[in-house]
C-alpha cells in the first residue's frame, strides 16, 4: 500500500495529475502511515535479530576443545561482529527515518531542522557503514611513507578501494 501512495504523492508532485487538496493530505498521511508501520517493524526485527546474535556470541564465547574448533569459533565471533554492526547500523537508520513519518502522522511534533539533522545523520551512517578501513589495506607503495586505503564495500569481503591518501 506505501509504495502505491507513494506513487500517487510522486503523480502529484510531478504535476501528471492534480489531486484535490483533501485527497492529497489524505494519500499522504496513509502513506506515512504505511512508512511509519514499515519502519516500526523493521526496529522490531533489529531488536529480535540483535537479542539472537547476542544469545549466539555467549555461545561463541566458551573455548573449544581443539585447535580446529578454536578457529571455528574465532570465524563465528568476528561473523558474529560483522552482523552486530550490520543490525545496529539498520537500526540507527530506521530509527532516524522514523522521525519524519513519525511527524507527518503528529505522532511526534518536530520541526523541519530536527528532521534535516536525522536525515543528514543518516546519509552519514549510510555512508560510513560501507566504508572499513583495515590494517592490510595499508600497504605503502616503495615512494611513500605509509598509505591508508579507504574502501568501500561492506560487507563485502572484497572491497574496492577507491581512493588512497598518503600519510
Amino acid at each position: 500500500c506505501y509504495l502505491i501512495l507513494d506513487a500517487l504523492q510522486w503523480i502529484h508532485g510531478a504535476k501528471a495529475y492534480a489531486f484535490q487538496k483533501e485527497t492529497y493530505q489524505k494519500i499522504a498521511k496513509n502513506a506515512a502511515r504505511f512508512w511509519l508501520i514499515g519502519l516500526t517493524f523493521s526496529l522490531i526485527s533489529g531488536a529480535y535479530k540483535s537479542y539472537h546474535l547476542l544469545q549466539r556470541n555467549k555461545h561463541a564465547k566458551a573455548p573449544r576443545a581443539t585447535a580446529e574448533k578454536e578457529a571455528e569459533r574465532r570465524v563465528e565471533l568476528h561473523q558474529i561482529a560483522a552482523e552486530t554492526k550490520a543490525v545496529r547500523l539498520q537500526m540507527l537508520q530506521d530509527l532516524c527515518d522514523w522521525l519524519n513519518p513519525g511527524t507527518s502522522t503528529g505522532w511526534l511534533n518536530l520541526n523541519d531542522g530536527v528532521i534535516g539533522l536525522a536525515g543528514g545523520l543518516l546519509g552519514t551512517a549510510g555512508f560510513l557503514g560501507g566504508l572499513t578501513v583495515t590494517p592490510k589495506d595499508c600497504r605503502a607503495p616503495a615512494d611513500y611513507s605509509g598509505t591508508l586505503a579507504i574502501r568501500w564495500g561492506y560487507p563485502d569481503p572484497d572491497p574496492v578501494t577507491i581512493r588512497s591518501l598518503s600519510g
